[in-house]
């Protein structure tokens, strides 16, 4: 085994001989240096590859500066008063500063031209204020012609002379209207107009003065002789208050004593009716919301389902035939506050709720209904058929109608619902 083993390593040192010299490498090397080299070899790669990137980024720059070298000289021989002069040996610094100077020049140029159209603009928004200032003047000048005309004048100091004794005449007016009313209020309606003038025009100032002076002096009599009379009363008065106030104070008393008794026996009798009503209306609040009739407790069940849940409840008063509604807010409503849809609804689940009560007490009859959704939007209609169906669970139930929509409703909420065709009946009778 070890000549065999021994015959093996040389015919692998003879094959690894021959791929050297078939690899182009000296025969010396073993397998193990060959790996390092190998190893070597790959990095060597890898940091090419990276130089020929960079030579490759470097070339691409070198591009994009003979690009914008292009760009800058263009533009400056486009501009030759902007005194910038570049060659191609030019250094890059003042390629930078040319485009500097170039770009700032743009930008003046540029905040030049928002000038001049903010300017036009304005310009533009100055004539039509004009035009409309000169619309304004030529109507204020007609209107002004027009008030001469009125004012048959045309001199415009003498027009303003004649509005300022207008205005000092209306004011005159007002002065005298007021002076008007103070009279009409002093006479109390007692003197018309005039006679106040027919008075004041047969008499004098002194004459009037007199007549003041005599009445101030018969005021100053009435007043004196009131107030002796006031003194005198209220001597009386007490006087009077001397003489009844013993016997009439006991008489008093004993008056007083008797009414307190008899409001006092009052009071508790005036209790015991109200606790009385309190307990009664809460009874019949009690009774009313507990012991409704079975029509109306099968028919809220209906009305429930018929709204859709908004009229959760149903209330009959104790001793009257009127119903009403409950929302879900806890409002009450008669049937005349109701939609027309929802009172058609209300009549309905009465109408189902009579059905089933006479079905507990009677034999259970069909019920037939002729166009009964018609009235009722789609939504209404749907649970409308729901409830048909709830009522057919108790009685037989026949819907007649012409309206195919009607059919496919029924079928959508019963889908094995059976259906009739009287056209096609009709037919074969015939």
């Amino acid at each position: 085994r070890r000549d065999e083993q021994q015959q093996v390593v040389k015919q692998s040192a003879a094959e690894w001989s021959a791929w050297l010299v078939q690899q182009a490498l000296s025969e010396t090397l073993t397998p193990d240096t060959v790996i390092g080299i190998f190893s070597h070899v790959e990095t060597a790669r890898v940091v090419a590859h990276g130089v020929g990137e960079k030579r490759a980024r470097i070339a691409a720059i070198q591009k994009d500066i003979d690009i914008y070298r292009a760009d800058v000289k263009r533009v400056a021989d486009a501009h030759p008063d902007a005194t910038v002069t570049l060659t191609n040996d030019e250094a890059p610094m003042a390629v930078a500063q040319a485009a500097d100077r170039l770009v700032e020049r743009f930008d003046q140029t540029r905040e030049a031209v928002a000038a001049r159209k903010s300017a036009v603009r304005a310009a533009e928004e100055c004539e039509v204020s004009l035009a409309q200032a000169t619309a304004r003047q030529t109507g204020e000048e007609n209107r002004i012609r027009e008030l001469l005309v009125l004012a048959e004048t045309d001199d415009p100091e003498e027009f303003r002379r004649r509005a300022r004794q207008q205005l000092e005449r209306q004011g005159l007016e007002r002065t005298s209207q007021q002076h008007l009313s103070s009279l009409r209020a002093t006479w109390g309606g007692e003197h018309d107009l005039d006679a106040a003038r027919a008075a004041f025009a047969s008499t004098t100032k002194d004459a009037i003065d007199e007549e003041l002076r005599q009445a101030e002096a018969v005021l100053a009599e009435l007043t004196q002789r009131s107030t002796e009379q006031k003194e005198e009363r209220g001597s009386l008065q007490l006087r009077m208050k001397q003489l009844s106030s013993d016997e009439d104070a006991s008489r008093q008393r004993g008056r007083r004593e008797e009414l307190v008794e008899e409001l006092r026996v009052l009071a508790g009798e005036w209790s015991k009716l109200v606790v009385a009503r309190a307990l009664l209306v809460r009874a019949r609040k009690k009774y009313e919301e507990e012991r409704q009739p079975d029509v109306v407790r099968r028919a809220q069940t209906f009305f429930h389902g018929l709204t859709g849940g908004r009229y959760p409840k149903l209330h009959v008063t104790v001793g009257e035939q009127e119903i009403s509604v409950i929302d879900q807010n806890s409002v009450r409503k008669t049937p005349e506050q109701l939609s027309r849809g929802t009172y058609e609804q209300l009549y309905l689940a009465l109408r189902f709720g009579l059905i089933q009560s006479m079905g507990e007490e009677t034999e259970r009859l069909p019920v037939i209904v002729d166009e009964v959704l018609v009235n009722f939007d789609l939504e209404r209609a749907r649970r409308a058929a729901a409830a048909f169906v709830e009522l057919s669970r108790t009685n037989q139930v026949l819907v007649l109608t012409c309206h195919q929509w009607m059919v496919d409703l029924f079928k959508e909420v019963v889908p094995n619902a059976a259906l009739v065709d009287l056209s096609a009946v009709q037919a074969i009778q015939r």
